[in-house]
């Protein structure tokens, strides 16, 4: 059984929304005070990772095919970043095996990752070992980056 909690506002903070669409165990809802859509109640975080870690691990490991097509992208928007930015450190969050952070390496980029998958990190030390030590395990707010410490944040195929 999925533990769900309810939320206040993430945006605002204010507990104060109208229900949109009504589900099975949650509801899309409408902050009254700022708009933000979101789901409530929803999964604790705790739940959150489990869930994702598990269809991670049992059925989303890329193949290469896949990042093959995903090169094209990739070094479409590394070039757009690059002549924007230049270099710098650059995040990627849900950086899956440092497929985009090789990419990234190579535009002479300072590359950090952030994966929850032990299997796409494992994957990441066999294929990439170079990219791999620049893998963080975990969440996002378990990494402790210091503030304002990346030119370039990046995220691929994580909000869905």
């Amino acid at each position: 059984m999925t533990e769900l909690k309810y939320v206040k506002c993430n945006l605002c903070g204010q507990d104060n929304n109208k229900v949109l669409i009504k589900g099975f165990n949650t509801n899309l809802v409408k902050c009254k005070n700022c708009g933000l859509l979101y789901w409530n109640p929803r999964m604790t975080e705790t739940e959150g990772v489990k869930q994702t870690q598990c269809a991670y691990d049992t059925q989303y490991v890329y193949c290469e095919r896949i990042k093959l097509a995903k090169r094209k992208i990739f070094l479409k928007h590394i070039k757009k970043i690059s002549k924007k930015v230049g270099k710098g450190n650059l995040l990627d969050i849900g950086c899956s095996d440092g497929f985009f952070l090789e990419i990234a390496k190579k535009y002479g980029f300072n590359i950090f990752g952030i994966e929850i998958s032990e299997k796409e990190i494992s994957y990441a030390k066999n294929k990439r070992p170079v990219v791999a030590k620049h893998i963080f395990n975990g969440i996002l707010k378990d990494a402790k980056f210091q503030n304002e410490y990346f030119d370039v944040i990046t995220l691929w195929d994580v909000i869905e």
